[in-house]
């Protein structure tokens, strides 16, 4: 006999913002990502509250307009409109309509003895062309450089198809949050109604990403079944008949950049089939990206079976690659 057709239910959950909200679609925190530094080699600026116009090597959408050039600024943002070389990190929105990128707005001097440098370059091809802009061991304003202490390195990458990348060094530990003298605000603000703020004077967790996207995630789910063997022909061409087993895969995939956080897939076994225990996934988030088996009834936070149902959790899914659920059962 052959099974019936299985539910499948797929679970989404991600930040939802106001409507008034266009540019700024979405906005999670994901998985690391490590840091590009080959052809980051141009000097941005050097000097303490100081900023450079630079070329971004090709239109980068922001706010409705697509800009060639961006402002380095020395304390920690990138700016479109004017340069910015204010030391004192506020609250979004407070008292500039600065049209603003902000990874680490914090007051950084370049120029301070010891201190690293800023840097910036353009990476890839057309259209996935990515602007890098680097603060690599900048030391921030008035610690005690010759220990070494708050060494801050992160970057900045502005995606090609309007996609905005935070990246941190978690070596530095002590650069994860605000000094005692000075504050720290992270996030994005296209002008003063329409703004994103991560944190403001809060720590950030530097073993993560953040990403801001203009759209949503696109997610397509594909499900498929294999006989693997029967009990006639073994794997040499086998049947769906009874004592046959079968493979499931559940493929969810993303066509946009922007990370679908939280994803969950469910599936409820037919009637006239057996669980036989072979649950894997594969997703770039999970195991390095290589097969993970299931084997418990319970397996972390990742996967669980109840004798009827599976539930998977996918964690991330991007266009980095889909979330693959596959799991076996034998016709009874």
């Amino acid at each position: 006999m052959k099974p019936l057709n299985s539910s499948l239910i797929i679970l989404l959950t991600f930040l939802l913002y106001p409507l008034t909200v266009r540019a700024i679609e979405y906005e999670t925190v994901v998985p690391p990502t490590s840091f590009v530094t080959s052809g980051i080699n141009n000097a941005g600026p050097s000097g303490d509250d100081s900023s450079s116009l630079v070329n971004i090597g090709f239109n980068f959408p922001f706010n409705g307009t697509s800009y060639s050039q961006v402002y380095i600024n020395s304390n920690g943002s990138l700016s479109f409109d004017t340069g910015d070389t204010d030391y004192s990190a506020d609250p979004l929105a407070t008292n500039s309509p600065l049209q603003w990128i902000l990874p680490f707005w914090h007051d950084l001097n370049p120029s301070a003895p010891g201190s690293g440098s800023i840097k910036y370059g353009t990476t890839g091809t057309a259209p996935n062309r990515q602007f890098i802009a680097w603060w690599d061991r900048v030391y921030p304003y008035a610690w005690d450089y010759s220990y070494g202490q708050s060494i801050c390195s992160f970057q900045v990458v502005l995606h090609e198809d309007g996609r905005i990348r935070f990246r941190y060094d978690p070596a530095n530990v002590n650069c994860s949050g605000p000094s005692s003298r000075n504050n720290l605000t992270v996030g994005v603000q296209e002008n003063t109604s329409t703004y994103k703020q991560h944190v403001y004077n809060q720590s950030i967790d530097l073993n993560k990403d953040i990403v801001y996207a203009p759209f949503k995630p696109s997610l397509t789910v594909t499900k498929t079944s294999t006989v693997i063997s029967d009990p006639e022909n073994g794997t040499t061409n086998p049947k769906r008949i009874p004592g046959a087993v079968l493979k499931y895969s559940i493929s969810v995939a993303n066509a946009n950049g922007s990370h679908a956080a939280n994803v969950n897939v469910a599936d409820t076994l037919a009637t006239g089939v057996t669980w036989n225990g072979n649950m894997t996934i594969t997703s770039p988030f999970i195991n390095n990206g290589a097969i993970k088996s299931l084997t418990d009834a319970v397996d972390s936070d990742e996967g669980s079976f109840n004798g009827t149902a599976i539930a998977v959790n996918c964690t991330f899914v991007t266009n980095d690659g889909p979330c693959i659920v596959e799991f076996q059962v034998t016709i009874d």
